[in-house]
């Protein structure tokens, strides 16, 4: 009988738990600015990060909320944290919005901007998912090139990324676009990278006359001609 009272008492309490996220996430998907529900302040200290956070549901927060969440959150979440963050939330968010709106919504340009920040989880987590997927958008490129164009990060990310990007030899609209993002900004880039751009584009030479490889091959010649 005690035990049978116990878990009746468990089960409310966790009721109540999940009504207050669920809660939380109903202001969410209505804010627009001012102060995010407290117990968002919690989430990363939770066991269950994630349960915890989807009870929220990311998915239908404002953006106005995405980006007051998402600056919280940078502060506060370890770097296992980060990459389901990125994963489950930033990525499919910024793929809806550019789906949904065609122009991308100002404070979703906000947060990827501030995404850019954590280096790492942006390259590898964010802009490696979406760039060398089947289904990225010119559109997705785009937006992303110009955060990438506009923003400041470290060589060794860089150069890491440039060899993702031209892994293979394989050719791809959105990677020609990042990749001229990334070489327009004239990078100090070592002889073993360059080697391998020169690798990328004599192996694609037949795609010459596709606009998006065409740019990107004279942005190369226009910026790193002299170190040859």
């Amino acid at each position: 009988m005690l035990l049978k009272k116990t878990e009746t008492n468990l089960l409310k309490k966790k009721t109540k738990k999940i009504k207050i996220f669920e809660r939380a996430g109903k202001i969410l998907q209505i804010y627009r600015s001012g102060k995010i529900p407290k117990i968002m302040k919690i989430i990363p200290v939770l066991k269950n990060f994630e349960e915890y956070l989807w009870l929220t549901r990311p998915d239908r927060w404002s953006f106005q909320a995405l980006f007051s969440v998402t600056r919280m959150f940078f502060s506060k979440l370890n770097q296992d944290q980060l990459k389901r963050f990125f994963c489950l939330v930033l990525v499919p968010r910024f793929q809806e919005g550019i789906f949904k709106k065609k122009k991308i919504p100002p404070h979703l340009f906000l947060t990827i901007k501030l995404s850019s920040t954590k280096e790492k989880s942006f390259f590898y987590y964010l802009v490696k998912p979406i760039c060398l997927s089947k289904n990225c958008t010119i559109n997705e490129a785009i937006f992303l090139t110009s955060i990438i164009s506009h923003c400041k990060f470290s060589v060794n990310h860089i150069l890491c990324f440039i060899l993702i990007l031209i892994k293979d030899n394989l050719f791809s609209n959105s990677r020609c676009l990042i990749l001229r993002g990334i070489l327009s900004k004239k990078y100090n880039l070592p002889n073993r990278i360059l080697e391998c751009l020169i690798d990328f584009f004599f192996f694609n030479k037949d795609k010459i006359k596709i606009e998006k490889f065409r740019n990107c091959f004279l942005i190369f010649i226009k910026n790193y001609s002299t170190f040859f």
